[in-house]
């Protein structure tokens, strides 16, 4: 168990056609060494296809790099039991999907035990409630029934909510 939320990568080395003889080897990431200490927030910026996503990815286990190691705690995520690594974490992917059930239940997925107040506050902290009052029935409102579509940038923003609910110590927001 990690003794705390700091996240250390070493060396990390990722190729997506590392399995592949066609198509010649070149590094989504290559020789990544960074720090970040508990509570610190840190920002990656830079051109698409430079790796941003990949680095994401690898922080919270999707895949594990090929070369370097990655640790939260002084613990190598490797060792750390996938049920406590993803309690650690909160990933809100760049194309969020919310499930067809309420908007209420798509944030309550975070924190199963969630009061209808937490959810709510949740949704009030990611800046949702202008989605939440153009639906017919609110945070009660089925998404994907009678007409009810929400665009990728509110699809991501309840899915933010749902992050903040969880509240793990390390939260991820790829674009």
């Amino acid at each position: 168990i990690p003794k705390d939320n700091g996240v250390v990568l070493e060396h990390v080395s990722y190729s997506y056609n590392k399995e592949s003889q066609a198509i010649p080897e070149k590094n989504a990431l290559e020789d990544v060494s960074l720090t970040i200490e508990p509570g610190q927030t840190v920002a990656l910026v830079g051109a698409s296809g430079g790796g941003k996503t990949t680095l994401a990815n690898i922080v919270t286990r999707y895949f594990d790099p090929q070369k370097g190691c990655i640790r939260i705690g002084d613990i190598d995520i490797r060792d750390i039991p996938k049920e406590i690594l993803m309690d650690k974490v909160s990933f809100v992917f760049q194309n969020s999907r919310l499930i067809k059930t309420s908007i209420l239940e798509n944030v309550r997925m975070a924190r199963p035990g969630a009061t209808r107040e937490e959810i709510t506050d949740a949704l009030k902290a990611a800046q949702c409630m202008d989605i939440i009052e153009k639906l017919p029935d609110g945070i009660d409102t089925v998404v994907g029934t009678n007409g009810v579509y929400l665009s990728g940038g509110e699809q991501q923003r309840i899915a933010i909510a749902r992050a903040i609910l969880k509240n793990a110590p390390i939260l991820i927001l790829d674009e």
